[in-house]
């Protein structure tokens, strides 16, 4: 039997809702955070190889622009919006490197504060957590097993600020329950910190299941591997993301518009 013509407008009314409600992942990719040109039409976002923006008036931006590339670039700006949607959030922020990423959160500790995070950390986190953290900020750092939860649960002090891991880890693919990890952190109100490099948010949404803030070493999975050098952090806390912002803004690790 032949559907009539008014069936054929409903179906196709039904499968834009579907589309538009519930974008498929390939979907979000190619269109989140992209709008056409207000100027050319253009469909894809342009590189603006900007340093420097024009105040339309004094004291007034135009509508998508900017001060200064550190502060802001039209490009980078999609790209953030993409990568939040891709990890069902509503904040990101892109760096030229992974371990970028990572320092900037890590700005959101101070002196005399702890971090527990998982023994088996990609080697870039524990140098920095070690090294730097620890030996020239004087944050505490405790490196342990998670898949030990009373191990974890005994983990905590009055001072502990994060929980920082990562599931599969990198490189011995071991794995932890994340979920448990977010209820144990909250309990003892403390932030968590996800190293989503390993899995991509094709695979995991950590946000889903409690995690605070994700992150990633975008130069490897998420960016396809050795074309692309950066990292990404994400969030749903305006707060984090501000502060976050801030701190990047004034100590500079931002990628360029290419």
């Amino acid at each position: 039997m032949e559907n009539s013509s008014a069936d054929v407008v409903e179906m196709a009314d039904s499968l834009e809702r579907v589309v538009i409600d519930h974008p498929h992942f390939a979907t979000k990719t190619i269109h989140a955070g992209q709008e056409p040109d207000e100027v050319t039409g253009a469909v894809m976002t342009p590189i603006y190889a900007n340093a420097t923006f024009k105040y339309k008036e004094p004291f007034e931006l135009y509508p998508k622009g900017s001060i200064y590339s550190r502060f802001g670039n039209p490009t980078r700006d999609t790209l953030e919006t993409c990568v939040a949607e891709l990890e069902h959030c509503k904040y990101a922020l892109c760096y030229p490197s992974g371990v970028a990423a990572a320092r900037n959160i890590l700005t959101l500790a101070k002196k005399g504060d702890h971090i527990i995070c998982i023994d088996q950390s990609y080697s870039g986190t524990r140098e920095l957590l070690a090294k730097v953290a620890t030996e020239r900020y004087g944050i505490q750092t405790s490196f342990i097993d998670f898949t030990d939860f009373e191990v974890l649960r005994h983990e905590f002090r009055s001072n502990t600020k994060f929980v920082w891991f990562e599931s599969p880890t990198n490189p011995l693919l071991q794995v932890v329950d994340i979920e448990r990890v977010c209820q144990l952190a909250k309990e003892k109100n403390c932030l968590t910190i996800f190293d989503n490099t390993v899995m991509t948010p094709y695979l995991c949404n950590p946000v889903d299941l409690g995690v605070d803030i994700v992150w990633h070493s975008a130069t490897k999975y998420l960016g396809g591997h050795s074309d692309v050098m950066m990292g990404v952090m994400c969030t749903n806390s305006k707060e984090v993301h501000d502060k976050l912002r801030a701190f990047r803004i004034v100590e500079g690790p931002h990628t360029s518009a290419f």
